[in-house]
């Protein structure tokens, strides 16, 4: 069999295959290449050496964001060892032995100072860094203005000293006392016992100056203090009458601090009590005997919520002193579902208001649809007995109770060409279901499975396929259910198909030339 030759028009020659041709010279060890290797290997060794030298030279391979800002950048390898032998001759000062530029020496640097060495320049800009000369100098400027006062603390504290041999130091015989005395503090809010006196005097002084930053000084007059707060009680305030009872005085009010003992906060508050007391049953007076009130002044509101064949009224707002049903058993109430059916009752709303009253609804009203109640609300305050006269208030209450609770729970399991579904039966007696498949993006009907059930629990499922269900599509799937001939629709939910399986590709063999 001949060598392999290049078939390719317009070369002149037949180039003889590489793996045909023997390296004849020494073996390498570097790159591995030994005597009687073919070209293709030497090639081949060659060319991963030289990739592996160009990965080492390529500048974008080294991080040199320490050295920022670098003006200009590196743009090869033979710039980056240029800046690097430059960096090295500026830390060693110069190549010839002489010290480098004022700027180049270390005490230029820019550093971040303490902030007690900020400062405003003329501009207006705080400025909080300084190079290495600035901030020494600084540091030294301030030691010196520091230096005197130091002085002048170690001479006091030499004075508080007296020679140990003829006696000891004043203050080493107050730490010695200090030391050895334990306080028991209110465990409730400051300390438990046995607290070092130094640590009771601290929570003590911190207490105290919580409690006056919120009550003031005692005495202080601006702003006002505790002592002056007390003294704004109305003058004479023993003998004035008292606004609920007429033939009353302050004074005679069980409980009363009189002018003589009045004298603290507690005080104060004891009489501002009593005093609110009596104006509060004053006014209650007033709103049960003063004035006559109208029809304007009821205000009756209710929800209902339904759980089962249960429904409750919650009733809420106000409604005058005086006014009742105008009926014995309350007011007419009307229950009505959305097919029609109803019950009516009577219900009492005056002695309920701001509570509720759950009532069973019979078979007429069937408590899977939505229920609206109806009151004729009537009110009246009979004229015997009354200074305002008789008032008859009439108006009409009405709330839709939106009944959520016959749509189903439904989870939805996409497949490639199907959606699974399934939930549990939540109505008692006979009911239909429809689940239905539509196309979200042009929302034409694809198909829909229907069953019934008479089990409460019961769980339902089925899948949704057939003609006009596609791989990784999305769908919208809405339940109708279905109870004694009124149907219900339950919110949609959107549910995308599985994609498309893959196709394998078709494996090409490749032929000899």
């Amino acid at each position: 069999m001949g060598l392999p030759t290049n078939q390719a028009k317009g070369q002149g020659c037949n180039p003889v295959s590489s793996n045909c041709v023997i390296w004849q010279g020494p073996d390498i060890p570097c790159i591995d290449l030994c005597h009687g290797d073919s070209v293709t290997d030497v090639v081949y060794k060659l060319a991963t050496e030289l990739c592996a030298i160009l990965d080492t030279l390529d500048i974008n391979t080294y991080d040199i964001d320490c050295f920022k800002p670098i003006c200009p950048d590196p743009k090869d390898f033979h710039d980056l060892i240029q800046f690097l032998i430059t960096k090295v001759c500026e830390l060693q000062c110069c190549c010839d032995g002489t010290k480098p530029a004022q700027s180049d020496c270390p005490d230029a640097c820019v550093v971040t100072v303490a902030p007690c060495f900020y400062f405003t320049n003329q501009l207006g800009d705080q400025i909080t860094t300084m190079t290495l000369t600035e901030y020494v100098t600084a540091i030294g400027n301030k030691l010196c203005t520091l230096i005197p006062d130091i002085n002048t603390i170690d001479a006091r504290v030499t004075q508080l000293d007296i020679d140990a041999g003829i006696q000891a130091s004043r203050i080493d015989v107050i730490e010695d006392e200090l030391a050895d005395v334990v306080i028991t503090l209110p465990a409730t809010c400051l300390y438990i016992a046995g607290t070092p006196a130094g640590d009771a005097i601290n929570a003590i002084a911190t207490e105290l100056c919580t409690l006056e930053s919120a009550t003031g000084k005692p005495s202080q007059a601006s702003p006002i203090g505790l002592l002056q707060a007390i003294q704004r009680q109305c003058a004479n305030m023993d003998a004035l009458k008292t606004l609920a009872n007429r033939n009353n005085t302050y004074s005679g009010i069980n409980g009363w601090v009189p002018q003589a003992s009045y004298a603290t906060v507690a005080d104060s508050l004891n009489n501002m009590w009593l005093t609110i007391c009596d104006m509060r049953a004053a006014v209650e007076n007033i709103l049960l005997t003063c004035c006559c009130t109208d029809c304007d002044d009821v205000n009756i509101s209710f929800t209902t919520t339904l759980q089962g064949d249960q429904i409750t009224l919650y009733f809420t707002g106000s409604i005058p002193t005086g006014l009742t049903d105008c009926y014995p058993g309350g007011n007419f109430v009307t229950f009505t579902d959305s097919n029609g059916g109803s019950w009516s009752t009577y219900v009492e709303v005056v002695n309920n208001l701001n509570s509720s009253v759950t009532l069973a609804l019979p078979l007429s009203v069937n408590p899977a649809l939505d229920v609206t109640t109806t009151i004729q609300g009537c009110w009246n305050r009979p004229s015997p007995g009354s200074d305002c006269g008789g008032l008859r208030c009439e108006r009409i209450l009405t709330y839709t109770l939106i009944n959520t609770a016959p749509c189903p729970i439904p989870i939805y399991t996409p497949q490639v060409n199907s959606i699974d579904w399934e939930f549990l039966n939540n109505v008692s007696g006979p009911v239909s279901y429809a689940v239905k498949l539509y196309n979200f993006t042009s929302g034409l009907f694809v198909t829909e499975e229907i069953v019934g059930s008479t089990t409460l629990g019961e769980p339902l499922s089925g899948s949704l396929t057939g003609v006009g269900v596609y791989c990784a599509t999305q769908y919208k799937v809405i339940i109708e259910v279905t109870i004694n001939n009124n149907t219900k629709t339950c919110p949609a939910v959107f549910v995308t198909t599985l994609d498309c399986p893959c196709v394998a590709p078709t494996e090409v063999t490749a032929g000899t030339p």
